[in-house]
């Protein structure tokens, strides 16, 4: 089963960030460490790892749980 896409960014010609508006401010902080995490491996060319939920999820998931708990924003 596919989740359901609350962000989305876009590489070219700039990069920019899309949140859904309906989004928590918890919900809107996890899609975008989900995001800046897809940033950063098309950045560092590393493309096929930016496009694999199977890594990006669960990396977003702990970022975002370690940036919760030491309280950076």
């Amino acid at each position: 089963m596919m989740a359901q896409m609350s962000g989305d960014i876009s590489i070219m010609p700039k990069q920019e960030f899309t949140l859904k508006k309906k989004l928590s401010n918890q919900k809107q902080n996890q899609t975008l460490t989900h995001e800046i995490l897809h940033a950063m491996f098309h950045e560092a060319g590393l493309d096929k790892i930016a496009n694999d939920e199977k890594i990006i999820l669960p990396l977003g998931y702990v970022l975002y749980q370690f940036e919760k708990e030491n309280k950076i924003k």
